[in-house]
């Protein structure tokens, strides 16, 4: 049963055309209610273990925690079990360990977690208002990209980290940051041409799940990352962000 105060929040923020410390309460208790009531009890049905990592567990890393919280803001992403299945491949660090990590089960675990997110969307009449709001639509979302395509894209450090990161991607910006990623079997960089990606983003604020840690980071004027806050759901690219949680320093 969708909770009281969010309708109570809803209609508050219609009667004050959306004030934007009322929208953003309302969202942030959208967020933690979807987790709260859909996300967990998901993973905890399924019960898989990733490299000696819970599911739960991994579930409170940023690449696949960003992920699912962007469904409910406004430049979020329409999420399909691929971009799960990506996200938490990355998470649980299945890119430097992949002889460890079960693929066969972690591809299975992220299609039964994009459809229970799905469907927990589907039955609330909260979270669909709250994507409409967002110009955005559940029924875009989708849990039936062919496992074939997710194997093929986890098993390749540069297909893997290329998606993930071509997800943050705005056309429309003529701003960049380049990131710098490990080749296949290794867990380090080593800055060489071919393991980079030129991703088109507002370097000044970017998506939670952006910057990791055994990543680089450079804008286009070639000034690399070097240190990085978090703060209401985003990144910034070497800034001081008064209360923000320091996410990434040299």
């Amino acid at each position: 049963m969708d909770t009281d105060y969010l309708d109570i929040g809803f209609r508050l923020v219609g009667t004050a055309r959306y004030v934007d410390a009322i929208d953003k309460y309302v969202n942030r208790k959208i967020i933690e209610q979807f987790w709260k009531k859909v996300v967990f009890p998901a993973a905890i049905q399924i019960k898989d273990s990733f490299d000696y990592i819970p599911l739960t567990q991994a579930l409170t890393q940023y690449p696949i925690k960003g992920l699912i919280n962007s469904i409910f803001r406004q430049d979020g992403r329409r999420i399909t079990n691929l971009d799960i299945a990506v996200a938490l491949y990355i998470s649980i660090k299945g890119h430097a360990s992949k002889e460890r990590v079960p693929k066969t089960e972690l591809i299975e675990s992220a299609s039964i977690l994009t459809k229970a997110i799905i469907n927990g969307i589907s039955e609330s009449k909260i979270y669909k208002r709250e994507l409409k709001r967002l110009d955005k639509d559940y029924k875009d979302f989708s849990y039936k990209v062919h496992r074939d395509i997710v194997n093929e894209t986890i098993s390749s450090n540069k297909e893997l980290f290329s998606h993930h990161f071509r997800s943050f991607e705005e056309e429309s910006f003529h701003d960049f940051l380049k990131v710098y990623y490990p080749k296949d079997g290794q867990s380090w960089i080593d800055w060489e041409p071919g393991q980079t990606l030129t991703v088109n983003i507002d370097s000044t604020k970017i998506p939670e799940g952006f910057f990791l840690l055994g990543f680089d980071y450079a804008n286009k004027e070639g000034h690399f990352l070097k240190k990085s806050y978090r703060k209401d759901g985003y990144e910034y690219f070497n800034k001081e962000i008064n209360n923000g949680e320091l996410i990434w320093a040299l």
